[in-house]
């Protein structure tokens, strides 16, 4: 959503390995893994495979919780970090997935796997290995006489960082990275050793968006033996119904802007008008409606949208009920949204988001307006012509063509009537400005204001459906949502109106009917 976009980058993978080492000057690549190796207990750790144990406490979005990690020679890994707000990640060699604050059970895709990914090389040692992911080299210059650093890429080259070494002892003291939306860093002091093989056992998360998460180890052991593996993804998260006897049809408006609004119950009470938004990460309430219904804060953590990361809190009702589903103590965000009732012709309660819409199919139609809610274990079998739908950072995308270019878009009904806007990388990358009459222009969201440029596209097309002479936006300011590399840009609802939306978030699909079909099925 550009009006505003949540794309909630919370604590999802944080505790990592104290596998490392450093260079010293005139030293290669393969003399520093060996020195490293043989520090941190690489070979021991080989010998292992069954894996370690570890267990501890910290603290996340701003609790006290317990944590436990299984990690392997082979780099698969399971991190569940409990307590008021919890999450899970895992990565078993093949699949990475997790379990979301919001108890949401997905897949991981494009960022959100090469990120898990790169964890699970840097927890198993495998970065040290003949068939690590990453590709080294020595940064001399960045370099001191009590620290040296190795820099890293991986994931063709999107995901960049470097590992900061102590060179009295040949262990890293801090991992920093970034390849989407913000920077993340890795802070390790003390170590925790078992069978010869060395972890951190103190570790603190930081990001630029705000995110810290601190976790200290308090045991470590051999793993135990598994009948099944621990590692698999487990079912879909069981906190939402629907009521067969209520139409799947629900109340909607259209705004000024064009947003779809829509007009759901929180703990049985009407609150006003939500936005409808698959650009957002997470349910939202405002600061008014949460303190109407007496809501506790049960936790504290950065929303990223168009203009950067506000700090912002976390709480559950015992229910929000949207026509014929109902959530049972559905996660939800809390911020200040009164910025949005000027445009959208009606004080704001909420938005409607991924913690909702990832729990059902959608049905939505932008220009009747008209939307529709079934349950995913009974979609519409009148559906045909699916294409792949793919859910990152909490948000649909899905795969388009323009100018003899291919990316990934993000769908976001709440970025109101704009139509396609790219992400500055993409910019850069497809050198989308070169030659092409363009005015200036900001977008704006959660987190204020950022510098864009409006232009024209000779085509861009969808599901083979090409459209000649789009009206677009080209970021020009590498800032909060719309600095993503993983994803080219943005369709909005200006774009999606051509169409008729059936989305599937469980089964990751999509179809597109045209307007002209939609208009007679």
């Amino acid at each position: 959503m550009t009006h505003p976009a949540l794309l909630i980058r919370c604590a999802s993978i944080l505790l990592i390995a104290g596998l490392a080492a450093a260079p010293a000057p005139g030293q290669t690549v393969d003399e520093v893994l060996t020195k490293v190796r043989a520090a941190t207990g690489y070979e021991a750790f080989a010998a292992k495979p069954q894996g370690l144990q570890l267990k501890g406490a910290g603290t996340l979005a701003g609790n006290d919780v317990t944590f436990s990690l299984l990690v392997d020679p082979a780099g698969r890994f399971i991190q569940s970090i409990d307590g008021p707000v919890s999450i899970t990640a895992a990565y078993d060699g093949v699949t990475a997935w997790s379990k979301d604050l919001g108890g949401e059970v997905r897949t991981l895709e494009l960022g959100d796997r090469a990120q898990t990914a790169l964890m699970g090389a840097i927890l198993s040692g495998r970065w040290l290995g003949p068939d690590a992911p990453l590709d080294l080299t020595v940064d001399a210059a960045n370099s001191t006489d009590a620290s040296l650093r190795l820099s890293f890429t991986a994931d063709s080259g999107i995901e960049t960082g470097h590992v900061d070494i102590d060179r009295a002892t040949w262990l890293p003291t801090q991992w920093t990275f970034s390849g989407s939306n913000a920077e993340q860093s890795l802070t390790y002091s003390g170590t925790i050793s078992h069978a010869g093989i060395t972890f951190p056992a103190k570790i603190i998360r930081g990001s630029k968006n705000g995110t810290e998460v601190m976790l200290e180890v308090a045991s470590i052991a051999d793993a135990p033996t598994f009948i099944r593996s621990p590692y698999a993804r487990p079912s879909a998260a069981a906190d939402a119904r629907f009521d067969a006897s209520l139409p799947a049809a629900i109340e909607v408006k259209k705004a000024p802007t064009g947003h779809l609004l829509v007009h759901p119950t929180v703990n049985g009470k009407d609150v006003g008008w939500f936005i409808f938004d698959t650009g957002a990460g997470a349910n939202v309430l405002t600061n008014r409606v949460a303190d109407e219904l007496g809501l506790a804060t049960i936790g504290r953590i950065p929303a990223i949208g168009v203009g950067g990361a506000i700090e912002s809190r976390l709480v559950r009702p015992d229910s929000l009920v949207l026509g014929p589903m109902t959530m049972d103590r559905p996660m939800a965000v809390v911020m200040d949204l009164s910025f949005l009732d000027q445009y959208m012709g009606t004080p704001v309660a909420g938005i409607v988001g991924y913690g909702l819409l990832s729990r059902a199919v959608l049905d939505i139609d932008m220009v009747a307006p008209a939307l529709s809610l079934y349950d995913p274990a009974h979609p519409d079998p009148a559906i045909t012509g699916w294409h792949k739908l793919y859910i990152y950072e909490r948000v649909p995308c899905v795969e388009a063509r323009f100018e003899d270019h291919e990316g990934i878009f993000k769908l976001d009904t709440g970025a109101g009537k704009s139509t396609v806007s790219f992400h500055v990388p993409a910019v850069e990358k497809f050198k989308l400005l070169e030659n092409r009459e363009t005015a200036p222009t900001v977008q704006g969201g959660v987190g204020g204001m950022v510098a864009a440029k409006t232009g024209e596209l000779a085509w861009f097309e969808i599901a083979g459906q090409r459209h000649e002479k789009v009206k677009v936006t080209f970021s020009t300011e590498a800032k909060g949502a719309l600095a993503d590399a993983y994803t080219t840009g943005n369709l909005g609802g200006g774009f999606l109106s051509d169409y008729r939306l059936i989305m599937d978030y469980q089964n990751g699909r999509i179809a597109y009917i045209k307007r002209e079909a939609a208009a007679t099925k």
